[in-house]
């Protein structure tokens, strides 16, 4: 019972991880690009 809620919590923590490395990932090639745009 306790190890299934611990590996429930550990995915939903990964999962939280993922989306905002990708929300960052997507931010920064906006930056990038709006960057070598003004360039």
């Amino acid at each position: 019972m306790e190890s299934q809620g611990q590996r429930n919590k550990f995915k939903y923590s990964l999962h939280l991880i993922f989306r905002f490395f990708s929300l960052n990932l997507h931010n920064l090639s906006i930056i990038f690009l709006a960057n070598n745009a003004g360039k």
